[in-house]
């Protein structure tokens, strides 16, 4: 069986983990090893789970950019700060979009989708669905243009295409061939 990640199972994988990788540094390793290397758009309402979702690729071998540990990112959103994550999405092979009720309201998470849609192209740009613990998965209509990342009970994420519920492909046999 299928499902969305939950809040709660990104909120444990944060607590058990601590991040201490600056964005120059994934770049930089991604780069050396050949690694496929993400970049992560969030609403910053939802760091622990961002965080969580970092922790939980990393344990399967993906080095995610996240733009707070991006040290040239200034302090106070400006023009510069767009200029910034247009290179970074650009930069990074796969643009995932962590798909939360915040995310959602965030004015920044649907520009970084429009910028990473132009860039990218669909095959490079998954949502990964965040079930509420009441509400269950709170998206957006446009949401459902993008094949999906969800979570089988063994703990393997499949990505799945636009609209289809079976036949997914493993997220590693994704990566090998779009990343």
């Amino acid at each position: 069986m299928m499902a969305y990640f939950s809040e709660s199972q990104l909120r444990s994988a944060a607590s058990s983990y601590s991040m201490k990788k600056t964005a120059s540094a994934h770049l930089l390793e991604a780069k050396a090893s050949s690694k496929i290397s993400i970049f992560l758009s969030h609403s910053s309402k939802d760091r622990i789970l961002a965080q969580g979702f970092v922790i939980t690729l990393g344990n399967l071998g993906y080095d995610v950019y996240v733009d707070w540990n991006d040290s040239e990112m200034p302090r106070v959103t400006d023009k510069r700060t767009a200029s910034i994550l247009k290179e970074r999405i650009d930069e990074n092979s796969l643009f995932i979009v962590l798909a939360t009720r915040n995310a959602m309201a965030s004015k920044w998470v649907p520009w970084e989708i429009g910028i990473a849609d132009q860039m990218k192209g669909e095959n490079s740009l998954l949502v990964v669905p965040v079930s509420h613990p009441n509400e269950g998965y709170y998206g957006s209509e446009y949401m459902a243009l993008y094949k999906r990342i969800v979570i089988s009970d063994s703990r393997k994420a499949f990505v799945f295409d636009v609209g289809k519920n079976q036949d997914g492909s493993s997220l590693d046999n994704y990566m090998r061939i779009y990343g």
